[in-house]
This record gives C-alpha cells, structure tokens and sequence, in this order.
C-alpha cells in the first residue's frame, strides 16, 4: 500500500513541475501603441554639398508593430531641413509582418545621400 502511495505521490509532482515547465511565458516587450521616436545622433553638423552621406539614427518602440507601410507611394518618414519651408517625405518598409499586431523596439539607420545644398537670396 505504501509503495502505491508513494508511486501515486511521484506521479502526481512529476505532472505538476512537467505542466509547470512546459508554461510558456510571454517575455516579449510591450509598449503602448502610439509610438515611441527618439533621435539618437546624427553623424555631420554640416554636409560638403554633392559629398557628404547624411546618417541619422532614431530608436523606435511600438506597441502594435505598424511603423511602415508596403505601398511606396505612402511616406512613413519625414525629415524637416530647417533652412527649408516644406520637409521631404519617404517610404517606409514595414518594420513587422503586416498581418502581425506585435510590440517591436530597435534602431532605424536613414541615409541621406549627397545631400544638395543652394543659398537663397
């Protein structure tokens, strides 16, 4: 009788830490859903005009992953040259599967190539 206690027992705690260690736990981030942009730097003060490749490096989190769009003709970045009175648009991929609502944090590296430069005057 005691051995079909303790065979019982056994049973028992080996079913209990399997269902415990087979718990999935969601360890993903989550952030809320209107997003979050911080500039982090930027890698000229001033451009050599025709020259220079202007890097700016923002972080992102968004809650529910829908920075970026497929169709090109929609802008998802915008950049403001003070010196200019309208900023310039441009596409951005999806960061996350379309059809996923997913929390998504990282680094978005933009380059500007040869950035044009003229005096107005």
């Amino acid at each position: 009788m005691r051995s079909i206690l303790q065979s019982g027992l056994f049973l028992l705690l080996a079913v209990g830490i399997s269902s415990i260690a087979c718990t999935k736990v969601d360890t993903s981030p989550s952030f809320p859903i209107e997003p979050n942009i911080r500039l982090i730097q930027v890698n000229h003060e001033e451009v050599q005009e025709f020259q220079d490749t202007l890097e700016i490096l923002l972080s992102y989190e968004d809650g529910d992953g829908d920075l970026g769009n497929l169709d090109p003709d929609i802008p998802g970045l915008v950049v403001k040259d003070a010196r200019l009175s309208e900023p310039d648009s441009f596409h951005l991929q999806p960061l996350a599967p379309v059809v996923a609502s997913v929390s998504i944090q990282g680094e978005l590296l933009v380059r500007l190539p040869s950035c044009f430069c003229w005096e107005m005057g």
